[in-house]
């Protein structure tokens, strides 16, 4: 998976060695299976990736823009907007930018 051999480079990037830590999370009903992918270490920035299983080419929590047959299923229950705001939330500073 290109997406998780990324994140090994960027968690080398920052001094973090060793594998990830792996949760799964419970899908809401009609859901899929989702795991997160985490490496972290002291000191350092981590690293996390959010892999959907059997997911299609779709943003996560938004439209079935055309049909699972052509594209794969997109998961309507894992908010990802919500992840990079939260994200976002955490990593700039209070009234950077106003």
């Amino acid at each position: 998976m290109a997406a998780e051999a990324l994140a090994r480079d960027w968690a080398a990037a920052n001094s973090i060695a060793g594998g990830p830590s792996l949760e799964a999370l419970s899908p809401e009903a009609g859901g899929l299976p989702v795991t997160r992918l985490s490496w972290t270490a002291p000191r350092c920035r981590p690293v996390v990736v959010y892999r959907v299983e059997g997911g299609g080419h779709g943003w996560p929590g938004g439209p079935q823009y055309l049909p699972a047959r052509l594209i794969g299923p997109v998961d309507r229950h894992l908010d990802a907007t919500g992840i990079l705001l939260e994200l976002a939330r955490r990593e700039i500073p209070p009234g950077a930018g106003r």
